[in-house]
């Protein structure tokens, strides 16, 4: 084992060569040991060794996430209504690229050829948080157009079925 004194942190196994090994604990990198991060970071450590650092650094640096966040926090405070709009169109394109492979500019496409209204009962107002909501197939994920709050949660009370919709509507039609 490699000590402090010769420049290297105490308990580590340092290995010349080409070999890959953990810094840590010595066993040979393969991707299977190794998280994508790990890999992508170049870092010669294996996940389980990762691990136990990261959570050996919390508890003796108790306070680190709190200011970080106590940072981002005053960053975003400082931010003009401008940069907040910017901010969350940007995170929400992030989102939607992610979940639905739909970029903004699709979003943006689909709600001008909807005419900016809801595809079930045309309604301007979207309702919650000021976006439509992207309705899709959660058998296939294919994107079938954008709804409104009130549509939105109406399909998935009725899962998503032809069927107990047309239940409900035989079911409205008696009843008036």
């Amino acid at each position: 084992m490699a000590n402090a004194s010769n420049g290297h942190r105490a308990g580590r196994v340092r290995r010349s060569g080409k070999s890959k090994d953990c810094s840590d604990c010595g066993t040979i990198l393969t991707t299977e040991n190794r998280s994508d991060y790990l890999i992508k970071t170049k870092r010669l450590i294996c996940s389980s060794c990762w691990t136990k650092r990261q959570s050996q650094y919390s508890s003796d640096n108790p306070n680190t996430n709190l200011r970080r966040t106590e940072r981002a926090r005053l960053k975003r405070e400082a931010w003009t209504e401008e940069r907040k709009l910017y901010e969350r169109r940007k995170s929400r394109g992030r989102y939607m690229k992610n979940k639905y492979g739909l970029s903004l500019e699709d979003y943006d496409k689909m709600l001008i050829d909807q005419l900016g209204l809801c595809a079930i009962c045309g309604t301007q107002d979207p309702g919650g948080k000021g976006d439509f909501h992207i309705d899709h197939c959660h058998t296939t994920g294919r994107v079938r157009g954008l709804l409104c709050q009130s549509c939105n949660i109406g399909l998935g009370h009725f899962k998503d079925s032809v069927e107990f919709l047309y239940s409900a509507i035989k079911y409205l039609r008696e009843d008036s």
